[in-house]
């Protein structure tokens, strides 16, 4: 029956197209997509300051609620020949089951609504009901994204998403799915204060700080710490599931080794691929392992074995070379896609290029009349702004400005960054050209008007031995050149 239902699946998955929001079960796609796109989207959101409220809605019973006569209708609505939709009609006609308790089987009786469990052929089934479902109400990814029955809705606005997931409920609902109140949740990212609550039917939707999103913890602040522990309390699971083979002391370490990657290593490696790991965090799931392949080989640290001795006998490799291989592979998939919209979308919405951009060798009224026309367009507030021209400043500008904090505003900043560029300008261009030994540098000016003070040490030391220290950094109204003052040094 399998094989059959293989044979069928095939042929749907040539006539049906699923949207991109879904994830699951489609050829190319993992869980490691939808996590991916969540976690960069929070990340932008987080570097730009900006709120951005998601809502995880679960559906309950979402295999065993589907209508019959809905999933004909979303069949033939999808493009599905008639042929094809008797096929499968007929799979699912007079079918009976029984209930196996403690005390026997109970009396067989006949399942006329959901799908078939187990079925190699209902998640497809599924796929295609909940694409006819959300037709009307999905936005584009990643605003909205959906493995089987997991639904995340996200928007830059509590209203805004709060009427998507109105929307959601009613086209659910109004086909026999519905929606579970007490496993749907809402999480906001850069919460300001006052943000306020979700609501679902008049009925607050309980408000968390993190959310295991398909086996993987999102947390609100960014941070992955908790998911770090996470993945090693899977693996000590996963090694107390094998301990009876990894303990034995008549199986080879070789052996041991095989069954830890195969088993135990995985569990601790899911996901990571789209977390930025710390080094102390990285070093949190290799103490785990190590300690994990100590108890199998039956030595402990005060026999005082190295590391490398463990894993060479073993023939386990660092798991922090695992990790950076699968985040390579994972770089692969990406760039194979046939289609990127997803990944596309977030260079596009949240401005990566603010991020990218560097002012490097340009003159830096250059590199400001390129950063203004993205900072209008992105958004962002004044701070976030202010942050990302501070980073992208040429380093010996970016060293100069680090007495100045961001209080001052963005448009201050700017200007105080060009007068400091020039300044330094000016510096380089007396450094290049050494004045002879019987002269010697400008005497300051008696009042001149001061616009400003900019403390340098930057020292211009001539081969003729003179050494022009800038102090105090004055410009003048008139000449706007810098008051040097100078003093004789032994020569070189």
């Amino acid at each position: 029956m399998k094989v059959w239902e293989r044979v069928v699946e095939a042929r749907l998955r040539k006539v049906v197209e699923i949207c991109e929001q879904q994830y699951g079960f489609m050829p190319r796609k993992s869980t490691t997509d939808a996590i991916f796109a969540l976690r960069i989207l929070m990340e932008k959101y987080r570097d730009g300051q900006k709120e951005l409220h998601c809502v995880f809605v679960d559906l309950e019973k979402a295999y065993d609620r589907v209508p019959r006569e809905e999933l004909w209708y979303c069949m033939r609505k999808s493009g599905v020949a008639e042929k094809y939709v008797r096929v499968v009609q007929d799979m699912y006609e007079r079918s009976r089951t029984v209930v196996r308790c403690a005390v026997g089987q109970t009396e067989e009786f006949n399942v006329e609504v959901g799908l078939h469990q187990g079925s190699a052929l209902s998640p497809f089934l599924f796929a295609i009901v909940m694409d006819q479902l959300s037709e009307e109400v999905r936005q584009e990814s990643p605003w909205t994204m959906m493995f089987a029955d997991d639904i995340v809705i996200c928007s830059e606005s509590r209203e805004q998403v709060e009427e998507n997931l109105e929307r959601w409920r009613f086209a659910l609902e109004r086909r026999g799915m519905k929606v579970s109140h007490s496993k749907t949740e809402y999480m906001c990212v850069n919460e300001r204060e006052g943000s306020g609550t979700v609501r679902l039917q008049g009925e607050e939707v309980k408000k968390v700080q993190e959310f295991k999103y398909l086996g993987s913890t999102v947390q609100s602040n960014g941070e992955c710490g908790k998911e770090v522990k996470k993945r090693v309390q899977a693996g000590w699971n996963g090694w107390r599931k094998v301990s009876g083979v990894l303990c034995d002391q008549k199986i080879s370490a070789r052996i041991k080794g095989k069954v830890y990657r195969t088993v135990v290593r995985p569990a601790m490696l899911y996901g990571l691929e789209t977390v930025s790991l710390r080094k102390r965090q990285e070093s949190e799931l290799e103490v785990a392992e190590l300690k994990m392949l100590r108890f199998s080989l039956g030595v402990t640290r005060l026999d005082r074995i190295r590391n490398e001795y463990i894993r060479g006998t073993a023939h386990v490799g660092r798991l922090g070379d695992k990790v950076r291989e699968a985040r390579l592979r994972w770089f692969g998939h990406v760039q194979r896609r046939d289609r990127r919209i997803w990944y596309e979308h977030f260079r596009l919405s949240v401005h990566d290029e603010l991020f990218s951009l560097r002012q490097a060798n340009q003159a830096i009224h250059d590199y400001t009349l390129h950063f203004r026309p993205l900072a209008a367009s992105s958004g962002w507030n004044e701070v976030a702004l202010l942050y990302a021209y501070r980073r992208s400043l040429n380093p010996k500008i970016r060293q100069q400005m680090a007495i100045y904090d961001d209080s001052m505003g963005l448009e201050l900043f700017v200007l105080k960054a060009q007068h400091i560029s020039q300044c330094l300008f000016m510096v380089s261009i007396e450094k290049r050209t050494p004045s002879d030994t019987s002269s010697s540098c400008s005497s300051p000016a008696p009042k001149p008007v001061q616009t400003d003070q900019y403390h340098l040490s930057a020292n211009v030391i001539s081969t003729k031995g003179y050494a022009c220290t800038v102090e105090k950094m004055t410009i003048s109204s008139k000449s706007a050149q810098p008051v040097l003052h100078a003093q004789r040094e032994n020569p070189l």
